[in-house]
């Protein structure tokens, strides 16, 4: 009586586990009615760097969605000052024209954007120092100089991996990595379908730049991903139904009273074979221009379908794909339907960007430089990132805006004096007020 007791304990333990885990699973992919709801619609409950890359590279909406974030984030490079904010407006010192210098030399910027791009498409992505000392990559660096750094080398993440972490728990760098593990052709070989033979490298943890988290990283197209997987069914669902519908499918509609004999010896062909001459016939036709198919009592009629409007079902996965990214729709596909993107939708792009500069690219850059100061190569001195702003008017709308405050005083002249002075007007078109320009000298006369 014990053992069945305990029995039924057990069984009911091992049944409330599972229920459970149908639970747990049912809030990931659907819901406790729905609990195979990305099984039904074909999406994929684990997303693998393989698929975020397939994605990036041979889908044009999300190809281009990243590539506009990254080429607006990067439209201008930003400036290190030495200090703070306020350095900014003062005369370039000579530790900022260095490091400027060495930024251009090493193209540093392209590469960090590189490097950036590749991180919004993986989880994380890395800037592997290369460094003239002699040493393998996996030799801790020493005090450096930034004369001793060649250049800066971008890696995907399939390309390099943690091969050991610091366990240390009173370690400063404790979860940090130690060694990576690079593959030159893990991925690049699969892009180029050369045999290529991997070659693994080690590297120390002082010759690599870390953009993103190893642990937490997170793609920036994970969120949108059946979104942007259901843009590309719909675009050649639509194109195949295109092709399709202009392939001209025939058919024969023959009478009751049809002699298929005589059509066989029309043809030349016995009665069993009448079909496959007929197929020819029909082949020839949508071949050529100037075939003709011969019928005896039969009716050939072209087989078209209808294309429904593909507008709608491809709007809606575009708004999600868009709102996962804080993208507005017209910044990502242009212009669509004679509509340019409105005024509202660049500025919140604009604020987009100006974001992450802030929040992502401003801390990436910081780390760079501490790494770089951590082996001697910068002094251990405050460096400032200062970005120009994405908000600032273009010349277009200066002029615009200089013009309607011109007609603003025109509009308004019978009520006395002009509501914008010249000078407020000079400066909204992007000009010196004219208080602020020197007078030219004047020679003295004979």
């Amino acid at each position: 009586m014990t053992m069945n007791k305990d029995l039924s304990m057990a069984i009911n333990s091992a049944q409330c586990e599972i229920r459970s885990i149908r639970s747990e699973m049912s809030a990931m992919y659907g819901d406790p009615k729905h609990n195979n709801l990305y099984a039904e619609m074909g999406c994929k409950p684990v997303l693998t760097f393989d698929d975020l890359f397939a994605l990036y590279d041979r889908e044009g909406v999300a190809y281009g969605a990243i590539n506009q974030l990254s080429d607006k984030c990067f439209e201008t490079a930003p400036t290190i000052v030495e200090g703070d904010d306020s350095a900014k407006d003062e005369a370039e010192s000579n530790k900022e024209k260095e490091l400027r210098l060495f930024l251009k030399r090493t193209k540093f910027w392209q590469k960090l954007k590189e490097a950036d791009r590749r991180r919004m498409v993986g989880e994380y992505a890395c800037l592997v120092i290369q460094v003239k000392d002699n040493q393998d990559w996996n030799v801790p660096l020493e005090q450096i100089t930034l004369d001793d750094i060649s250049g800066f080398l971008p890696i995907w993440q399939k390309n390099i991996t943690v091969s050991q972490y610091e366990n240390d728990t009173f370690s400063e760098k404790y979860g940090e990595p130690l060694l990576w593990s690079y593959n030159q052709f893990a991925f690049n070989s699969q892009i180029n379908n050369n045999a290529l033979p991997g070659r693994a490298v080690s590297i120390h943890h002082s010759r690599v730049i870390l953009l993103g988290d190893t642990y937490y990283g997170r793609s920036m197209l994970a969120s949108g991903f059946n979104a942007f997987k259901s843009l590309e069914k719909v675009t050649l669902a639509g194109g195949e139904g295109v092709y399709k519908n202009a392939a001209s499918h025939l058919q024969m509609n023959f009478s009751k009273d049809v002699d298929l004999g005589a059509i066989a010896k029309m043809y030349g062909v016995p009665l069993e074979e009448l079909s496959d001459a007929i197929g020819e016939q029909v082949k020839a036709l949508n071949a050529s221009f100037d075939a003709a198919v011969i019928t005896q009592d039969a009716e050939t009629k072209i087989l078209s379908v209808s294309l429904p409007d593909l507008r709608d079902s491809f709007d809606n996965p575009l708004a999600v794909a868009a709102a996962s990214l804080q993208i507005p729709s017209t910044i990502i596909i242009g212009m669509q339907t004679g509509e340019r993107a409105s005024q509202q939708d660049t500025e919140t792009f604009n604020k987009r960007c100006t974001s992450r500069r802030n929040i992502d690219l401003t801390p990436d850059i910081d780390g760079a430089i501490a790494h770089l100061q951590e082996y001697g190569a910068l002094p251990m001195e405050e460096f400032t990132v200062v970005w120009d702003s994405l908000l600032e008017a273009s010349e277009s709308e200066k002029l615009s805006n200089a013009k309607t405050m011109t007609e603003t005083n025109k509009n308004t002249l019978g009520t006395g004096d002009p509501i914008y002075s010249q000078e407020e007007i000079r400066v909204a078109g992007g000009y010196e007020a004219e208080s602020d320009i020197e007078a030219l000298p004047i020679g003295e006369k004979e």
